[in-house]
């Protein structure tokens, strides 16, 4: 659950980010409410299972023979709790991915960009990491980069950048 919630705060930044900088339209929205339903459906399941599991009795209490089953608790005895909290809230999960799946709002191209202005789409060379797959597995950000390999990403030098800055900005920066 710690790891959900982190996701939520992680997402809800990056939401607020993207509205101050107004670059919020429906193609970037849609598939960002498609994670917030999803990531709540999973909160729920999650918090079910937890609750299933901590309410279930010791095996040496299940395996006593003056054991009755009428005092398990509600959620192992009856198997309605389970179609409701965990097959269905998958099966609603399912076709959320299935309806508003983000690949429809994606550029068909894998070397289209946004550009910063956030409407703008920009022809890129596509994304090229030069780096071992250790490296990559174990530092995909890049966070440790001291090769220099990557350089400055392509969208930050080309050009269009300046040009934004030039024309909000009354003159060259």
């Amino acid at each position: 659950m710690l790891v959900i919630a982190l996701f939520f705060l992680i997402i809800g930044v990056f939401y607020r980010r993207c509205s101050r900088g107004g670059v919020l339209s429906p193609k970037f929205k849609n598939p960002l409410l498609s994670l917030y339903a999803s990531m709540l459906l999973l909160l729920t399941r999650t918090a079910y299972r937890i609750g299933e599991h901590f309410s279930a009795p010791p095996l040496s209490k299940l395996l006593s023979p003056t054991f009755d089953p009428m005092t398990l608790s509600p959620a192992i005895r009856y198997e309605w709790f389970f179609y409701i909290f965990e097959a269905s809230l998958m099966l609603v999960n399912m076709v959320v991915w299935n309806v508003w799946h983000p690949r429809r709002f994606l550029p068909k191209d894998k070397g289209v960009y946004l550009a910063q202005d956030g409407t703008t789409e920009v022809q890129g060379p596509g994304w090229k990491d030069e780096h071992f797959w250790d490296i990559t597995c174990f530092d995909p950000l890049g966070i440790e980069d001291t090769s220099g390999r990557r350089g400055k990403p392509f969208w930050e030098d080309s050009g269009f950048a300046h040009l934004q800055r030039e024309t909000k900005g009354g003159g060259a920066v």
